[in-house]
């Protein structure tokens, strides 16, 4: 015969149980009001079956579940090389948005950083968790770079999904990336290379 009929019960202490626990085992055993109908194949019948699920179906009634599952949008076309818009000046296309739990003089290094490895500015949006502002002559060092527009929010644990989508929000240039405010970047950060 193609397959063969049988039934999985769990077992308890070497008895057939129809009350299983998690991770109890089971065994195959002959049909019972407590046992679940399986039926046993052989590996090329499986095969097939499965073949037939991971097809697409151009049958466009059919109401079974995997009809058309495994279908593929077409192709994205590229576009032609003369009309790709490349990042001509990395300052105007990419914005680091940073989340801060108070900690603005970390904002600070990882903004030296940028500066020396890159060896200009990039736009960087700054979300700190509020409500109080910073002592000035911590802000006098933020505001010589002109580059960051820190923001001190409202709340005291504004917390980091928050934080960041604040930021993303306020972003203006096509890209962005969301760093750590005691992130420090190097000279193997390739800034260029990410808005290609």
């Amino acid at each position: 015969p193609d397959s063969v009929s049988r039934c999985v019960a769990s077992v308890r202490i070497r008895k057939l149980t129809a009350h299983p626990a998690l991770g109890a085992a089971v065994a195959l055993t002959d049909c019972a009001s407590y046992a679940s109908n399986v039926r046993l194949l052989y590996e090329t019948e499986f095969l097939r079956d499965r073949a037939a699920l991971m097809m697409p179906s151009n049958n466009v009634s059919c109401d079974f579940p995997a009809c058309g599952a495994n279908k593929r949008p077409p192709m994205a076309k590229l576009l032609p090389e003369s009309e790709v818009k490349r990042c001509q000046n990395l300052s105007e296309c990419l914005t680091v948005v940073v989340k801060t739990a108070r900690r603005p003089l970390l904002v600070l290094r990882l903004a030296q950083s940028i500066r020396t490895v890159l060896r200009q500015d990039l736009p960087m949006i700054v979300i700190d968790d509020g409500p109080t502002p910073h002592p000035p002559d911590i802000m006098s060092h933020v505001a010589r770079f002109s580059n960051i527009k820190y923001v001190v929010a409202e709340k005291d644990d504004l917390g980091i999904s928050e934080g960041r989508m604040r930021g993303v929000r306020m972003v203006t240039s096509k890209y962005f990336v969301n760093l750590d405010d005691d992130n420090v970047v190097t000279k193997w950060w390739d800034a260029a290379k990410m808005t290609e």
